[in-house]
């Protein structure tokens, strides 16, 4: 596509556009505008990187990013920041104010806080001091990380901090494709697949580590294969500070990267020191390095996989292409091998655990940070991906991030097994499709559990059947209620 042709194609998606405005009230249409906004502005983003008179460098594409991370901002900052993310920003305010990491402040003046949360009250595991102190068992470095744009701009401003993290991922990301031999138009047509697609995109704008453990990782990866310490080393120190458990995937880098004695004395040194530094701000405890069941392990293997409310298939089915790509082991680039056995161990001791759904956040978020190389197994068989599934896939894709972006509440859930075609049609039948386990059994509970990707929180039952809530409906007709806020 041309630069002429894309500008015809903005015209028409306009007029078209306008069309269907004008016509909905005649019709007695229920139009939610913020979705069909969403939807025209997510396609016509996504569109740009299908123009080929123009070269995508990998700055360019940082810079189309950070743009649309903005808009998303804006978008999320419609409710209030949920789950981790108010703890991390009290820690940044801590800092920036006290010095220290010390919330009872915070908590007695919860009014004059930057979350908007005066609710707040420690989290299960936070520690007390001798002396009324109140810390959290969060990692503070993300916190540390956010200070300048917290002081620049207070909440906006600490999100920014988030988003650039997610620029420069794109970046790396861009990078990484182009270092393994990735040609130019499979980059430019997986590319808003991943950086302007689910679960990435959900973190980008929102305060958690996940984006900036990918760019780390990334980076760590790069390092590694090119062979440059200067770049692994701060990328892995930092990956680990942001959150402790990806010490699991630094211990297994390293032993891919050392090549001398030397390197083995400086990277045992390297993580006593990080053992240490997170021994002392986290409440993690040595019992955890034991692994769970092989039974708890496969449901939460195949939980990642498949489940409805919280697996890849559902939540982000572009990345299922990625993990059929290990099955083409020897023939994958070397930093998707590098990347994927360096998880292993993470992968092994995540599974058996219950939060492997990802707890009270968006989907998909303890491994957000393996996203990119997933997205390089998907690159290395782009041309061998069956044509139907792909347009599957990525229209799918497309529903649960223009779904996401118009209801970003809706991207919190717990693990309960709800789902909105589970509640719908319990609704419709006057029965328990969500509670399968106890009357149909395991099978048809797999097949309540997969199918659909939204999960749905109790407070939303009361809309389920006037709102519409499918990938179908987000693409095509963009028509539903305005829900109300959770």
């Amino acid at each position: 596509m041309t630069r002429r042709r894309w500008l015809e194609m903005f015209a028409g998606a306009w007029l078209v556009f306008g069309l269907l405005v004008a016509i909905a009230r005649p019709l007695q249409v229920k139009i939610d505008p913020r979705l069909a906004f969403i939807v025209l502005g997510l396609a016509l983003a996504w569109s740009l990187f299908a123009i080929n008179d123009i070269r995508w460098s990998a700055n360019r594409a940082a810079v189309i990013a950070a743009i649309f991370y903005a808009v998303v901002i804006a978008l999320m900052m419609r409710t209030p920041i949920d789950g981790d993310e108010p703890y991390y920003l009290l820690m940044t305010e801590s800092i920036a104010h006290d010095r220290d990491l010390d919330l009872s402040n915070q908590y007695r003046d919860l009014a004059h806080s930057a979350t908007g949360r005066i609710d707040l009250v420690p989290q299960i595991g936070d520690v007390s001091g001798p002396h009324g102190e109140q810390y959290s068992r969060l990692e503070p470095f993300l916190s540390l990380l956010m200070v300048p744009g917290y002081l620049a701009g207070r909440l906006p401003g600490a999100l920014a901090t988030i988003a650039l993290f997610g620029a420069l991922l794109a970046r790396s990301t861009v990078r990484l494709f182009e270092d393994e031999g990735i040609d130019d138009a499979t980059i430019r047509a997986i590319f808003p697949l991943i950086a302007l697609g689910p679960p990435i995109i959900f973190y980008a704008a929102r305060i958690w580590p996940e984006v900036p453990a990918a760019f780390c990782f990334v980076e760590a990866v790069r390092g590694v294969r090119q062979r440059r310490p200067a770049r692994w080393i701060p990328a892995l120190a930092a990956l680990v500070l942001l959150k402790f458990r990806f010490l699991l995937v630094a211990i297994v880098l390293l032993a891919r990267a050392l090549r001398g004695w030397r390197q083995i004395v400086i990277a045992v040194a390297i993580v006593a020191i990080l053992i240490a530094i997170g021994t002392a701000t986290t409440v993690h405890t040595w019992r955890e390095i034991i692994p769970g069941s092989p039974l708890a392990m496969l449901r939460g293997f195949f939980g990642l996989l498949l489940d409805g409310a919280a697996g890849i298939l559902f939540q982000a089915p572009i990345y299922a292409f990625g993990v059929l790509a290990a099955a083409r082991w020897r023939s994958t680039p070397g930093s998707f091998r590098l990347g994927i056995s360096s998880s292993a161990l993470y992968l092994v001791y995540l599974a058996p655990r219950s939060e492997w759904h990802g707890g009270w956040s968006p989907p998909l978020r303890y491994i957000v940070f393996l996203m990119p190389i997933l997205a390089l197994g998907v690159a290395s068989i782009w041309r061998r991906i069956d044509a139907t599934a792909l347009m599957i896939a990525i229209a799918w894709t497309f529903g649960v991030t223009a779904h996401g972006l118009a209801y970003p509440w809706r991207l919190f859930h717990i693990a309960n097994g709800e789902n909105v075609v589970g509640e719908t049609l319990s609704t419709i039948w006057h029965s328990d499709f969500s509670g399968c386990p106890d009357s149909g059994g395991p099978l048809s509970s797999t097949c309540c559990r997969l199918s659909s990707p939204w999960h749905s929180s109790s407070a939303e039952k009361r809309e389920i059947a006037s709102s519409s809530k499918t990938p179908t409906s987000s693409i095509a007709a963009a028509s539903c209620t305005r829900p109300s806020f959770r």
